[in-house]
């Protein structure tokens, strides 16, 4: 699951704040999010909200289907052209998880996790603030958020380090280890 809110502000004056809502998440009946806007959005209906959008994906997404769905996210942003991007990933979304119906892998190429991440910190406009969000796999959810730390911060972290003491001590493990 991906939340993706854009902020925009337009000076002078703060009052022509817009602030976007993109929800990327699984949908099903009974499945959470379970709300009228959690599915797509039907902008004839009157509770059609443009500032709040959802694209759900049904059982088995993976990184082909985010690559997919990546021209969507990046026409979004090309027309709110937003000063702030605030991402809030959860890893429940990500293969291995026992609560996920996705096969959306970390790393892997296009439409990974973290393909998403780089598109949204290298090449997006604007200031970014990346929040954690849910997972049922502890180790799962903290390999995931130690590789998007690894991009956020331009130092490319092998997700299967197994470097413990010798990484707290400042060395370096080996490619592979």
């Amino acid at each position: 699951m991906i939340y993706v809110f854009f902020f925009s502000f337009r000076l002078p004056l703060l009052s022509s704040l817009s602030i976007q809502t993109l929800s990327i998440h699984h949908t099903s009946p009974g499945f959470f999010p379970a709300s009228p806007r959690a599915g797509l959005p039907d902008p004839s209906l009157p509770r059609f909200d443009p500032f709040s959008l959802s694209i759900p994906l049904l059982e088995g997404a993976s990184n082909k289907t985010y690559a997919s769905i990546w021209p969507v996210v990046e026409e979004l942003k090309d027309i709110m052209q937003p000063d702030y991007v605030i991402v809030q990933c959860g890893t429940d979304a990500l293969a291995g998880d026992p609560c996920a119906t996705f096969n959306w892998l970390l790393g892997g190429g296009e439409g990974s996790l973290g393909w998403c991440m780089s598109r949204i910190l290298d090449k997006w406009q604007g200031k970014k603030l990346l929040l954690g969000g849910g997972g049922y796999n502890s180790p799962n959810a903290a390999r995931a958020w130690a590789y998007v730390t690894s991009i956020a911060v331009r130092v490319l972290a092998s997700i299967h380090c197994r470097c413990f003491m010798s990484c707290a001590a400042g060395t370096t493990a080996r490619p592979g280890y």
